[in-house]
């Protein structure tokens, strides 16, 4: 029930990490629990459609989270788990601890087999977006549109979309769908995300921690 679903123990959602808590004022024994939420959702145009939900708290708090669904986040979870085992083991290193190295990790809430929480990273930015920050332009929509044609034939797509899609492959072999691949990703050039890390990571940052892409 939501009751359950709502009832924060210790501050964090399930105990796996996404806090609902920080101000203090509010909780009842220690117990944060979540009493409304943001009349706003975001969604991204992602594979699975995430979406960005604020959780208003008895605490005064806020907390941004991901809501996804079609996939089992305990995935995700044993991922952040294993993330904070490593920096466990970075503290006991005295040359990881000097440098402060550490992985950022999120907290995961697994609500079925097929939808979960995640806790939402600000100033995090998709995949496909710092990829085609590195390749040449146009380079990512002509890669998109021999995909397009790879998977939906020279039909095209239509409102039975996920029906020829799933259709296509069912109907194509290993190499045929393998070598429909290559034509599309071949419009992007293999170094493109060892590049787009690059450029990150050489922005130089301006006041408050923000980078600023060189022109």
């Amino acid at each position: 029930s939501s009751q359950e679903f709502c009832g924060i123990d210790g501050g964090s959602i399930g105990g796996v990490g996404i806090g609902c808590g920080g101000m203090g004022g509010g909780s009842i024994g220690g117990r944060v629990e979540v009493i409304g939420f943001s009349r706003e959702l975001h969604i991204f145009q992602s594979k699975q459609r995430p979406k960005k939900l604020t959780l208003h708290c008895s605490d005064f708090s806020s907390v941004d989270v991901l809501v996804k669904g079609g996939e089992d986040v305990r995935v995700d979870a044993r991922v952040q788990q294993l993330f904070e085992l490593l920096n466990g083991l970075s503290q006991q290193h005295a040359g990881c601890a000097r440098r402060r190295l550490h992985a950022p990790t999120f907290g995961v809430v697994a609500m079925s087999l097929s939808c979960g929480l995640l806790g939402f990273v600000p100033g995090t930015r998709p995949l496909q977006d710092i990829v085609e920050s590195a390749a040449p332009p146009g380079a990512m929509d002509a890669a998109a549109a021999a995909y397009h044609r790879h998977v939906y034939g020279a039909r095209g797509a239509a409102p039975d979309g996920l029906r020829r899609y799933l259709s296509n492959f069912a109907d194509m072999g290993a190499e045929e769908a393998a070598a429909g691949l290559s034509r599309a990703t071949a419009h992007l050039p293999w170094t493109a995300l060892r590049d787009a890390v690059l450029m990150l990571r050489t922005i130089p940052r301006g006041r408050g921690g923000r980078r600023h892409r060189r022109r």
